[in-house]
Parts: structure tokens; sequence; C-alpha cells
């Protein structure tokens, strides 16, 4: 791939998804302006235009990434960069909660710009890496989003900020087009994808139970730090997010190193650990070193997951659609699953069932694989 090509891509996420995390955080300044004041109804239009555009991009971004291996995985970049400066811009004329809803469920119906570019630069010998390295800027782009939508909020209002996204996101689609997809040669990594099916499953059950602490960070940040526990809340989240865009270019060299299925029991064993640590925190700057610990095992985790799928040679499109859509799914029932489980066994308890299963899940899922490893191992040492 061509690196003026390779430095658009990565531009586009770190862009796009600030763009996109700019605007999701002036959403429900938005509603409030259209009638939604009160809490109750504030919490319930906010929830709706979030599980709309979840519930729309679970099912539509397996669809494009089969699309885009027949038809072209760029196309599938500028597709999905043209839908966010849609639904973007159509939040900015949003007259009602039910239009700001429509426009939501859009973004998910066209979303997809993080598996088109992950798809677009896997393969070969050093397709991890690149995978890495986009995953890193998506995720500098997720941090810097909202400290910017914050930022220029109170100072060009919420249609401008819409738009400007909308703007950005258009020139960064007419960027796009003309990247070139070069046909490279496939290099699967050792045992890289294994079916969609179980990856499908691995993301899915990974991410519900690696975010299964995630809605009761509050309540533990508000235990530790009583006057300051919403600055603590989301300074826990910020550091995960911040450790995970630091270390996935280094975590995607290991997987080409060390192999998929190591690099994701190792990850997947620390993130346990540490998910169940958060217990044990007792001041806020050890939950911070524990939350900076679990975002750098996590990024391994989502690393292999994503070379697992960059490995399915002619299909991997396909393949990291399905990842993505089962790290979205895992993350939608973990959210509604969070507090009745934490109110029917504690938040301690909650955490130490998260940690064990984030560590649990690639051994249950590819327990064959790994059957196979041990006994490549056995063999070549004569045991």
């Amino acid at each position: 791939m061509r690196r003026r090509d390779f430095a658009l891509i990565c531009a586009g996420q770190l862009l796009g998804l600030a763009a996109l995390e700019a605007g999701l955080c002036a959403t429900p300044a938005v509603l409030a302006s259209l009638g939604a004041e009160s809490d109750a109804s504030l919490v319930f239009w906010t929830g709706l235009s979030q599980s709309a555009a979840a519930g729309f991009a679970i099912v539509a971004i397996p669809v494009w990434g089969r699309v885009g291996d027949r038809v072209g995985r760029a196309r599938m970049l500028v597709r999905a960069q043209a839908g966010l400066a849609a639904a973007l811009a159509l939040m900015a004329f949003a007259n009602s909660p039910w239009q700001v809803v429509f426009a939501r469920a859009l973004q998910g119906a066209f979303a997809g710009t993080t598996p088109a570019a992950l798809a677009l630069v896997a393969g070969g010998g050093d397709g991890a890496r690149r995978m890495g390295w986009v995953r890193s800027y998506g995720l500098a782009g997720a941090v810097a989003g909202p400290l910017l939508g914050g930022l220029l909020l109170p100072f060009i209002g919420t249609a401008a900020l819409f738009l400007g996204g909308a703007a950005l996101c258009a020139a960064l689609a007419a960027a796009s087009w003309g990247v070139r997809e070069e046909p490279l040669a496939d290099a699967p990594l050792p045992a890289a994808a294994s079916g969609a099916g179980r990856l499908y499953a691995a993301s899915a059950g990974l991410s519900f139970f690696r975010t299964l602490e995630d809605p009761l960070l509050p309540v533990i940040a508000r235990t530790l730090a009583p006057a300051s526990w919403i600055a603590l809340s989301g300074a826990g989240l910020s550091v995960s997010r911040g450790v995970q865009a630091l270390v996935s270019p280094w975590w995607g060299r290991e997987c080409e190193r060390r192999g998929v299925h190591a690099v994701l029991s190792a990850c997947a064993l620390g993130s346990g650990l540490f998910t169940a640590a958060q217990a044990l925190a007792g001041t806020p700057a050890t939950l911070l070193l524990t939350r900076a610990a679990l975002g750098f095992f996590a990024a391994g985790a989502v690393a292999a997951l994503y070379a697992c799928a960059g490995g399915a040679g002619e299909r991997r499109g396909e393949a990291v659609a399905w990842t993505a859509s089962g790290l979205r799914l895992g993350g939608a029932l973990a959210a509604g699953a969070a507090v009745p489980l934490a109110a029917l066994v504690g938040i301690p308890g909650t955490l130490v069932l998260a940690g064990a299963g984030v560590a649990a899940i690639p051994r249950l899922v590819f327990r064959r694989e790994y059957r196979e490893d041990a006994c490549a191992v056995s063999c070549s040492t004569g045991t």
C-alpha cells in the first residue's frame, strides 16, 4: 500500500472519529433544546438514539463487510465516511427528538469507517501492524473528540459543531476516493481466522465481559472521591483509551511475531486480572493505575482479534466486519446487564465475574486451536 494512502486512512480515522465523538457529546444538548427537558425525558431520548445507532450498526456492519469483499474495500471506506457526513448534517437540522433518533439510526446503518479501514490495510506480512496503527489513530480521535466538542460547543453552538463535523467527513470521503486498493499477497498469520462464527462469538464475549464494568466506574469513582467523582470517572475512561491508542501498534507487531492466539490468551488473562483488581482499588491513583494496565492488555486482546480476521485472505473484509459487530454487540449487552448484575452480586462480585469471563473466553471459543498449538509444541520437543 502506498504511504500516501496509508497516511490518509490513518488521518481519516483520527479526524472522522473525533468529529463523531464531538457530535455525540452535544447530542444531549440538542435533545434538551428540542423539548426533552426533564431528566427522565432526556435519559429516554438519549438512550433511544444510542440504541438506534448501535442496533443498526450491529446488523449493517457485517453486510457492508461482505459487500466490500466483492466490490472493493476502498469504496466501503468512502461510503462509511459519506454516511457519517450525512448523519451529522441531519443532526444539525433536526427539529424534533424523533429526527435525532432517525439521524443516529442512519449513522448506524452506514457505520463502518473503522472496519472498512482495517480491512483495507490488512493482508500481507505486516498487516497486523498496520491495523494496529489504524486503531491507534481511531482511539486517539475517540479521546480527542469529546474534549474538542466540549471546548467548541459554548462558542459555536450545536448546529455549527455538527455541520463542521459533516463538512470534515465529506472532505475525508472525497479524499478517500483516490485511495488505491492494491492486490496484496495475503499471508495469513499462524492459526489466523478460524471462521466468522467463532470470531463473532469471541468478540462479543470478550466485549461483554470487558465492558461490563464500564457502567459501574462512576459508582466506584464516587466511593473513592466523593467530591470529584465525575472528574475521576472521566479520567478513568480516558486513561484506558489513551493507553490503548499508544500501544495498539506494538501489539500488532507482537501478533506477527508471537502468533495471534498466544497474544490473545495472554492479553485476555491480563485484562481479566486488572478488571477484577478494580475491586481492590483504595485510592483514586490506584484506580487510574489499574485502568492504565487494563487498557494495555485490552489493546492487545482487540488487536489479536482483528489480526485473526485480517488473516482471512480475500474474505478479510467480512471477517473484520463480523469482529467489529461482535465487539459492538457485547458492549450493548453489557450496558443493559451491568446494573441488575451489580444489584444481585454487588460491584466487587460483578468485577470478579467480568474478569473471569474475559480470561476464559479465548480458551472456550478457540479451544481447538490451543489444543493444536500444544500438540505442535509437544511434537517439536519430542515429548
